[in-house]
């Protein structure tokens, strides 16, 4: 008998992590939800999912006779979408071509003149429509009437449709089902990659920021799956031996049941050894909930380090962007109190958002690290999607708003497929922030990262800051300056490659960095500066010196000469090295060691003057081995604070 069924083909290209590839969840749970009717199933046979990245005439060429190919659409993999359409729609002028996901713009004005080759864009929750738009493509081509679906645009050739009545949200998700019980990975899951699973515990997001493409009013209401089918997703990921689990929820802790959805995780991990880790976007408040969350997680080793997202601590831009953090006292409560639990934390920050200026940006940073909130800050770029509210016209007016388009940044990635580069719109200027400042807001962001963040500085900018009151930004902007006047030096060499760089990507070039000697993923412009100085840390810290004395004159710190030399020789002795063992004696004037523990959580400390002695046993022992140490170090360690040896001891010497 003739197989008259249509082919469909579906898309969801990812980045790889090397091996580490993501299961393509958002079309595993579309064709999960379709198949699920019987007129689909008696008209269509899903030939392929199509989620590595290739040559994009490699991909079209694979193709076998396709009559409808869906395209999960996101920043990351737009461009790639865009030029496998346009081949598909050149070799089969027949196919339709869907576009969904969260990429596709509302404002459709010209889409269509620019994209000739889709013929239906999706907008918002694609499962309901996507069964429409099959069901209507069943009929015979003189009856289609896609116009008449809710929720998407059509490219009828000759009037195009631009706009579009919004569908109202599935009121109830669990009868979408699960594309991990439903079979449809059962192929996939056997090829030769370690698979990572998008985990979707709940839909939406009660919170507006304007950066964030939750942002939208339409998703505010919270909708979830239920907590038996969450349940045995578990056990199929422990089953299936998935190592690393990315949560896809906005804000996981924000339900009383998600205390109880890490009990089973760690569970399962105690009964199959997997999943290994969760990784998740946590509640925006930190709340009670949330540091119990942690606390089961980071038991069974299956933390990533937990967010304290405060993207700006200045109240203005808060205002402007629609974001409101915990106040702050309770902020500095929680990071304490995670600190003492031994559960690694992260701060984020978001450069040049709307309202921020150098000064407040600056500000922010020296009262994170005031509060002893001192570990893992990372800071990103503020990107503009499509539909985020910071994407209106007349915000962008209202800020001055202007982007810079950059090829993508994925961190740790392999570096692009050298087909198809992806691009991301990067704020670079806003009224608050011109573009130098925007430029000495980098260079901070860069110098702050690369020091006190992966510890090159940090215990010295502490005690400077401590015991003789010389604030973190005064350090920092001044060990600029150092570099810029003394260029020759490695930190001047490094701030030489950043200013290059930066060049580079006002003008819309590669944020990459790769370092072959330690990895061939990519790698941010502090963890490059970082590798690359610790190829000589006996150069560096000697040039500090060299800065700290410079320093102790100009702002008349009056530090003895023989302390200056014990808080270098302390710092430099407690960084992980790959090219040298680690186990070493030091003997201090001061107990610096319990001094720097304690100011980690907050704790006041008086630095008594005597006989002290620091043992470091190294554990590690990466034998001059660079690329363990980049990744374990670098890129594993950087959400955990592991740049320093954890076995220290101090003891006082009794005469």
């Amino acid at each position: 008998m003739k197989n008259n069924k249509k082919n469909i083909y579906f898309f969801q290209f990812n980045f790889n992590y090397g091996n580490e590839v993501f299961i393509p969840y958002s079309i595993g749970l579309l064709w999960s939800y379709v198949k699920s009717f019987k007129e689909i199933c008696e008209n269509y046979t899903s030939k392929q999912f199509i989620f590595m990245r290739e040559s994009p005439e490699k991909i079209v060429l694979n193709l076998d006779k396709p009559n409808v190919c869906a395209l999960s659409c996101y920043t990351w993999n737009w461009e790639i979408n865009v030029e496998v359409s346009r081949l598909i729609k050149e070799k089969f002028p027949n196919c339709l071509i869907v576009f969904g996901g969260p990429h596709i713009p509302d404002d459709m004005t010209y889409f269509f003149d620019k994209y000739p080759f889709v013929d239906i864009t999706v907008h918002g929750e694609g499962e309901i429509t996507f069964h429409e738009i099959l069901k209507e493509n069943i009929k015979p081509n003189s009856q289609i009437d896609f116009k008449k679906i809710l929720g998407l645009t059509f490219n009828n050739k000759t009037k195009k449709i631009t706009s579009f009545i919004r569908r109202d949200r599935i009121k109830d998700i669990n009868n979408i089902p699960s594309p991990y019980l439903s079979g449809v990975f059962e192929e996939i899951i056997k090829l030769p990659y370690n698979f990572q699973p998008i985990w979707e515990t709940n839909r939406g997001c009660p919170y507006k920021c304007t950066y964030c493409d939750w942002g939208s009013s339409f998703v505010t209401k919270l909708k979830s799956f239920d907590i038996k089918r969450l349940e045995k997703e578990i056990h199929w990921f422990g089953e299936n031996k998935l190592g690393f689990i990315f949560g896809a929820d906005a804000n996981f802790g924000i339900l009383e049941r998600d205390l109880d959805l890490a009990k089973m995780l760690s569970i399962e991990k105690e009964k199959s050894g997997f999943p290994c880790q969760f990784r998740v976007a946590f509640a925006k408040n930190s709340s009670n909930r949330v540091f119990e969350i942690a606390k089961v997680l980071n038991k069974a080793k299956m933390d990533k380090g937990i967010t304290l997202s405060v993207q700006s601590l200045d109240k203005e831009v808060l205002t402007t962007v629609k974001r409101k953090n915990l106040k702050f006292d309770s902020l500095t409560n929680f990071f304490i109190g995670y600190q003492k639990a031994g559960i690694p934390t992260y701060t984020e920050l978001i450069m040049a958002l709307p309202g921020e200026s150098y000064n407040s940006f600056k500000e922010g940073i020296d009262k994170l690290f005031e509060a002893g909130i001192q570990n893992s800050l990372i800071v990103y770029d503020c990107v503009v999607l499509p539909n985020a509210p910071m994407n209106d016209k007349q915000y962008k007016k209202e800020h001055l708003v202007a982007t810079t388009k950059m090829p993508i940044f994925l961190n740790h990635s392999l570096p692009g497929d050298n087909f198809t580069q992806e691009y991301e719109e990067v704020i670079t200027s806003t009224r608050s922030m011109p573009k130098n400042d925007y430029r000495k807001a980098n260079i901070f962001s860069w110098i702050v990262q690369t020091c006190h963040t992966l510890n090159l500085t940090q215990f010295i900018s502490i005690y400077l800051y401590e015991i003789h009151e010389f604030k973190y930004s005064i350090f920092y902007e001044e060990f600029i300056n150092f570099a810029k006047i003394n260029h020759e030096t490695m930190i001047g060499q490094e701030l030489g490659f950043v200013n290059k760089k930066l060049d580079e990507n006002l003008q819309g070039k590669n944020r990459d960095t790769i370092l072959e000697e330690f990895s061939d993923i990519t790698w941010a412009l502090d963890e490059a500066s970082y590798l690359r100085i610790s190829k000589d840390l006996n150069k560096f810290f000697l040039e500090l010196k060299e800065f700290i004395d410079f320093s102790n004159k100009k702002f008349a710190l009056n530090i003895e000469k023989k302390i200056i030399d014990e808080i270098i020789t302390y710092q430099k002795s407690i960084i992980v090295k790959w090219n040298e063992n680690g186990d070493k004696e030091i003997d201090l004037t001061y107990p610096f060691h319990e001094f720097y523990k304690s100011k980690l959580v907050n704790k006041s400390y008086n630095l008594e003057k005597g006989k002290y002695r620091v043992r470091i046993i190294d554990e590690l022992n990466y034998f001059g081995n660079k690329k363990k140490y980049a990744k374990e170090v670098i890129w594993w360690g950087r959400k955990g604070g592991k740049f320093i040896y954890q076995n220290i001891e101090e003891i006082k010497v009794i005469d």
